[in-house]
C-alpha cells in the first residue's frame, strides 16, 4: 500500500460503518486487569489484550491498534481491515489530538499515547462508551510502561545473574587448592589485574597459597608477618588497602621491594578474608602497568575476598563442572558478534548448527561448507589425518599432500584468519580450527578459483563448527575423567558404604572391577627442586604434571586401564593384574620415556593382585608401602617395587610404624645404639662395611673389593662394631637380627626425611 493512502482504501468493500451493537455488561475492572496481567508477556501481548478489549467494549467491531511509521501508520496487532500491515495516513488533527475521533469512512479512532492509538471499524461511540474508552485507553498505556520496566528489570537480573557466573566458577570447585586457585585467576581477570594470589594465615604470619600470573617462584613461597609488605598491613589493620606506586608508596614496608622489583610491579590493592575469629588471609592483586587501581576496584576486591573467605571454609563441599561450559558459552558468544557477512551466510549457519545438533559430527560439517561454497572441503587434525572430506575422493586427492608444506609455512600469528595459496590446479585455503587457546585442527578447501567472501565465510563457520563438536567431545571426556576420579577416590579411601555407592556407580560407566587387578602408585619425584634448577615458571611445572599424567594414561591404557587419577605429583591407576615381571618391565620403559621427554624423574609402587573390588582399601595401601620401599630398594635403572617382593619388609612399612617410631626404634636402639653413635662421628663407616658384609654373605674379599679396602680393614671394622654392640657376627641369628635392624634403621632414618621434606 502506498504511504499516501487511508485507512479507507485499506478495508475490504463494501464499508459498511456499522453502528455498535448494544454494549453487554461491560466489566472495565477486568478489562483492565487482563490488559494488567498481559504486561508480564511484553509489549506486543499488551496489543494484542488491549485490542480484544477494545472489540468487547465495542460489541465486536473490527478493532487494530496503530503505530505511528513515519508519515503512516502501521498496525500492530491482528486487525479486522485484512491481510498485511496497515499503512495510512491519518488526519493531521487526529494524530496530534488526545481525543476520540469518529473518521468518516474510516472508523473511530481512540488516542492511546503520542504515536499509537486504536482504530475501529465502527462510526458510532455514545457517551457512555466513550467514557470506558478513554479509561481503557489509559490501562493500556500504563500496561506498556509496565512492560517496558519488566524488561528493564529482566535485563538488570540478567546483568547480575552474568556478574554471580564468577561467584558459581570459585564456589564449584571441590578441593582447597583448586579453589584457591580459581579465585586467584578469577580476580585478576575480573580487575584487569597481571598477577592475582591468595594468602591464608598460618599463626601469626600469611603463606601464599596459591598465585597465577607470577614469572618467579619466589612469589609462590612467601611468609609475610604483621606489617609486612601490603598484605601483612591488610592482616594487622583488618582492613582493604591499595597503593599506586609500590615502591614509592609510604603505606607498605620495604621487605619486599626486591621482590617487587624482580615482578615488575607498579600497583597493587589487597583485601582482608573475615571470618568468625577474625582475619584468615588476604585476597591481593598486582598489576605490572602503570594503571592504577580505583576505589570501586578495591571495593570489588573486598566483595571477593568475603566470598573467598565463604569457599575457603566450605571448600569441600562443592565440585567444579563449570569451566568448559563457559568456554562454550563464550564460543557461542563470539558467534553472534560476527560482522556483516554472517548475514549473508545465514543459511549456511543454520544448516551447520542443525547437522550438528543431529549429531553428524564433522562429516556432516564438510558436506555442508563444500556445497555451499562450491569447493572441495577436507577437515584435518592436529596430525594432519583426515577427519572429514566431500566428496569422499578428496581424501585421497593429490592437492592433500601439500597441505603439510602449507601448514609449516602457517603464521602463528593469524590464529583467526585465513591463508590462500596459488596452486598449480586452483587455490588452496587453509583456516586453523582453535579451541580454548589451542590450534586442534585445519579446514582445507581447494577451488578452481580465488576464493571469495562466502567461501571464506563458508571456511569460518567450518572452523567454529569443528571447534564447538571437538569442544563438546573434549567437555564430555573431562566430565568423565572428574567423576571417574572420584569415584576412584571413595572406592580406595571411603567407607564400606561409600564404596558400595562407588561401585554401583561404576555400572554406570561400563566399568568392571570382577578379577584380578592391581593399584599403582606413581609421584613425579623432586619436580620442584628441578624447577628451580631449570628456571620453570608454574605454568611449567603444572605443564610438566599434565603431560606425565597424560604420558602414564595412554602407556596403562595399553594394558587396559580400568581408573586413574592425580593428587598434585601422585598419580594413582587400577590396571588388571598383570604378572610382576610384566608390570615391573612396563613401568620401567614408562619411566625411561618420561624421563627423556620431560626430564623429570618418577617412582612406583605396585599392589599386590586382589580379586575383589572389597580388596581395593587394603590393595591402596600395599600400593603406598611399596611406593616408600622404592627410595630404599630401586635405583635410577629399577624405580619399581612389587608389593609381594618386599617380604619381611612389609612389616616396617604397613601401618606407619617407621614414621611414627612405635617399638622399631627402640629395637634399632638396642642393636645397633652404639654402633649409631660412633658413626656420627666418623661418617657411617661401620654402617657401610656391616650392610656390604652382610649383602656379600659375610665374604670379607668380596666386601673388601665393594669398599676398596684392605680385608684386614674389614675384619678390624667387624671386629670394632662387635665390641661396640656385643653382636657375636659368627652366630646366624644375630646376623639376622642385625640384618633387620639395619633396614628398620635405613627405612626410618628415609621416612623421616620425607616427612621433614613435607614439613617444610
Amino acid at each position: 500500500m502506498p504511504p499516501s493512502a487511508t485507512v479507507g482504501d485499506a478495508l475490504p468493500a463494501p464499508w459498511p460503518h456499522p453502528a455498535p451493537s448494544p454494549a453487554p455488561a461491560l466489566q472495565i475492572g477486568g478489562a483492565l486487569r487482563a490488559v494488567a496481567d498481559a504486561a508480564l508477556g511484553g509489549d506486543q501481548r499488551v496489543k494484542e489484550v488491549a485490542a480484544a478489549c477494545f472489540a468487547a467494549v465495542l460489541g465486536g467491531c473490527g478493532v487494530a491498534v496503530i503505530e505511528r511509521v513515519g508519515a503512516g501508520w502501521r498496525c500492530a496487532s491482528e486487525n479486522a481491515f485484512g491481510p498485511g500491515e496497515l499503512i495510512a495516513v491519518l488526519p493531521t488533527s487526529v494524530a496530534t489530538s488526545g481525543d476520540i475521533s469518529v473518521l468518516p469512512g474510516i472508523g473511530t479512532f481512540v488516542p492511546v499515547k503520542p504515536g499509537m492509538g486504536v482504530l475501529a471499524d465502527c462510526q458510532l461511540v455514545d457517551a457512555d462508551r466513550a467514557q470506558v474508552l478513554r479509561c481503557l485507553a489509559i490501562g493500556f498505556e500504563l500496561a506498556l510502561t509496565a512492560a517496558n520496566q519488566y524488561r528493564v528489570t529482566r535485563d538488570a537480573m540478567d546483568e547480575i545473574d552474568s556478574l554471580q557466573q564468577v561467584a558459581r566458577r570459585i564456589l564449584s570447585a571441590s578441593e582447597l587448592d583448586e579453589v584457591l586457585f580459581s579465585i586467584s585467576r578469577e580476580t585478576a581477570r575480573l580487575l584487569g589485574a597481571d598477577i592475582g594470589g591468595v594468602f591464608l594465615r598460618d599463626g601469626d604470619e600469611l603463606v601464599m597459597r596459591s598465585c597465577v600470573g607470577n614469572d618467579t617462584l619466589d612469589i609462590d613461597r612467601l611468609r609475610m608477618k604483621r606489617g609486612q609488605g601490603l598484605a601483612g598491613r591488610v592482616l594487622e589493620t583488618g582492613r582493604p588497602c591499595k597503593v599506586d606506586d609500590y615502591l614509592a608508596s609510604d603505606q607498605v614496608s620495604r621487605d619486599y621491594f626486591w621482590l617487587v622489583r624482580d615482578e615488575q610491579i607498579r600497583c597493587a590493592v589487597g583485601a582482608p578474608l573475615l571470618a568468625r575469629e577474625g582475619v584468615i588471609g588476604v585476597l591481593e592483586v598486582w598489576r605490572r602497568r602503570d594503571v592504577p587501581f580505583t576505589d570501586q576496584d578495591e571495593k570489588r576486591v573486598a566483595a571477593l575476598a568475603n566470598l573467598t573467605a565463604i569457599a575457603v571454609q566450605n571448600a569441600r563441599l562443592y565440585e567444579s563442572q563449570k569451566a568448559s561450559v563457559q568456554q562454550l558459552i563464550q564460543t557461542n558468544e563470539s558467534l553472534r558478534q560476527q560482522h556483516e557477512v554472517v548475514r549473508v551466510s545465514a543459511q549456511l549457519q543454520d544448516d551447520v548448527i542443525g547437522a550438528l545438533l543431529d549429531g553428524g559430527g564433522v562429516t556432516a560439517i564438510a558436506r555442508i561448507v563444500a556445497r555451499h561454497a562450491g569447493v572441495e572441503v577436507a577437515i584435518l587434525g592436529t596430525d594432519l589425518g583426515v577427519m572429514a572430506a566431500y566428496p569422499a575422493q578428496v581424501s585421497n586427492g593429490d592437492w592433500l599432500e601439500r597441505v603439510e608444506t602449507a601448514v609449516r609455512q602457517f603464521p602463528g600469528y593469524a590464529n583467526n584468519t585465513s591463508v590462500t595459496s596459488r596452486e598449480r590446479d586452483g587455490w588452496l585455503s587453509l583456516r586453523p580450527i582453535v579451541a580454548g587457546g589451542d590450534r586442534i585442527g585445519w579446514v582445507c578447501m581447494r577451488s578452481n578459483s580465488e576464493p571469495a567472501e562466502m567461501q571464506e565465510a563458508a571456511s569460518r563457520q567450518g572452523a567454529v563448527a569443528s571447534a564447538l563438536y571437538c569442544l563438546e567431545q573434549r567437555a564430555a571426556s573431562v566430565a568423565r575423567a572428574s567423576a571417574l576420579g572420584a569415584l576412584m577416590w571413595d572406592l580406595l579411601e571411603g567407607t564400606p558404604p561409600v564404596r558400595q555407592s562407588a561401585l554401583e556407580r561404576l555400572t554406570e560407566f561400563h566399568i568392571d572391577l570382577r578379577g584380578p587387578h592391581r593399584v599403582v602408585h606413581c609421584t613425579i619425584e623432586g619436580l620442584a627442586e628441578t624447577a628451580r634448577g631449570e628456571g620453570w615458571n608454574m605454568d611449567t611445572v603444572q605443564r610438566k604434571q599434565r603431560d606425565v599424567r597424560d604420558a602414564i594414561e595412554r602407556a596403562l591404557s595399553a594394558a587396559g586401564l580400568k581408573l586413574a587419577s592425580s593428587r598434585g605429583d601422585l598419580i594413582v591407576a587400577i590396571i588388571p593384574a598383570l604378572d610382576a615381571a610384566q608390570v615391573t618391565r612396563q613401568l620401567k620403559s614408562l619411566n625411561e620415556e618420561i624421563l627423556a621427554r620431560d626430564k623429570v624423574r618418577t617412582f612406583w609402587g605396585v599392589s599386590a593382585p586382589f580379586d575383589s573390588p572389597s580388596q581395593l582399601s587394603n590393595a591402596n595401601q600395599e600400593a603406598k608401602c611399596a611406593a616408600l620401599a622404592v627410595g630404599k630398594l630401586g635405583t635410577a635403572q629399577s624405580p619399581v617395587v612389587i608389593h609381594e617382593h618386599l617380604g619381611v619388609l612389609t612389616l616396617l612399612l604397613n601401618g606407619g610404624g617407621i614414621a611414627e617410631g612405635h617399638d622399631l626404634r627402640k629395637y634399632v636402639d638396642r642393636m645397633l645404639g652404639p654402633m649409631l653413635k660412633y658413626d656420627s662421628a666418623h661418617h657411617g663407616v661401620l654402617a657401610k662395611t656391616i650392610r656390604s658384609y652382610l649383602d656379600n654373605d659375610c665374604s670379607l674379599k668380596l666386601t673388601a673389593l665393594q669398599l676398596f679396602v684392605h680385608e684386614k680393614t674389614v675384619r678390624y671394622r667387624l671386629a670394632q662394631f662387635e665390641e661396640l654392640t656385643g653382636v657375636d657376627l659368627r652366630r646366624h641369628r644375630e646376623r639376622m637380627s642385625v640384618d633387620l635392624a639395619l633396614l628398620m634403621h635405613d627405612f626410618a632414618t628415609r621416612s623421616a626425611g620425607v616427612a621433614g621434606k613435607g614439613a617444610g
